[in-house]
């Protein structure tokens, strides 16, 4: 568990530094696509919708660490492999990273 917390923050702060030119008055949008299906304990449910009462425990700490550095995060539930043609093909935007 501990590994995977290191790991999403890593991913951010690899992703904010690479980013930095974005205005300080601007909030940094990052888009993270994952699965559509359950991967328990990291994401809860199936389909394109989230629950946002029991969203997983990788959901939630990635929302604690958009409150804490003032991030917006968008969250995309999708097929793995349409997530990661949709990557490849610049159909998601060049800020998205994968969960």
């Amino acid at each position: 568990m501990n590994r995977l917390i290191n790991l999403l923050g890593i991913m951010i702060f690899s992703f904010l530094i690479l980013n930095s030119q974005a205005r300080a008055a601007d909030p940094v949008t990052v888009t993270l696509a994952f699965e559509n299906k359950t991967s328990f304990p990291n994401y809860i449910g199936d389909g394109e919708k989230i629950n946002w009462e029991k969203p997983g425990f990788a959901v939630e700490i990635l929302k604690l660490v958009e409150k804490e550095l003032g991030l917006k995060l968008e969250f995309v539930r999708l097929p793995w492999k349409r997530c990661l043609a949709s990557m490849q093909n610049n159909i998601l935007k060049n800020d998205t990273l994968s969960l």
